[in-house]
């Protein structure tokens, strides 16, 4: 597919899709946090004449994948641990530096609470016209003969929803 380009028929996205859009989109309420904490990592590691392999890691594989002009955010799912010690690195970085505990407190919540608003949304509301589509042909698959489908690729449960 990479070398015929055939993969540009699903989509493609500018280069730099993974670190504006992606990298945000799948770190969440974390967002800053995970850069906090990469900068954090790297400073650390320089100052001790060390490689930031996690860093280095990271920025690598999503440059190595932004190759590719199509691009989805699952394809950065295998990066989403690394990125969570980052986070831990970068929320105990953010802690050690504000000292009111009220305000660390209450960020904690916000932080807490954005993920859950998002965990609830994506879940139960965020493309939920591909599995609408799929359970109203169930119930209508006796009367169509034949049918075109334009969603998301690798989105669609086709054959688990159409067959009963």
């Amino acid at each position: 597919n990479a070398i015929e380009d055939k993969s540009a028929q699903y989509g493609i996205y500018s280069p730099m899709w993974y670190f504006t859009a992606a990298i945000p989109m799948i770190t969440l309420g974390w967002v800053f946090c995970f850069f906090m904490g990469a900068a954090s990592y790297t400073t650390k590691y320089l100052r001790e004449k060390k490689a930031p392999e996690l860093v280095i890691y990271i920025a690598f594989e999503s440059l190595f994948l932004s190759i590719n002009p199509h691009k989805e955010d699952r394809f950065l799912m295998k990066l989403l641990p690394l990125m969570f010690i980052l986070i831990g690195i970068g929320l105990k970085t953010f802690y050690s530096v504000l000292k009111n505990k009220k305000v660390r407190s209450f960020l904690l919540g916000f932080f807490i609470l954005v993920n859950l608003l998002y965990f609830g949304y994506s879940s139960l509301l965020d493309k939920r016209g591909a599995m609408d589509i799929m359970d109203h042909l169930r119930r209508e698959s006796k009367d169509i003969k034949s049918l075109i489908l334009f969603t998301e690729c690798h989105r669609t449960p086709f054959y688990s929803f159409i067959h009963n």
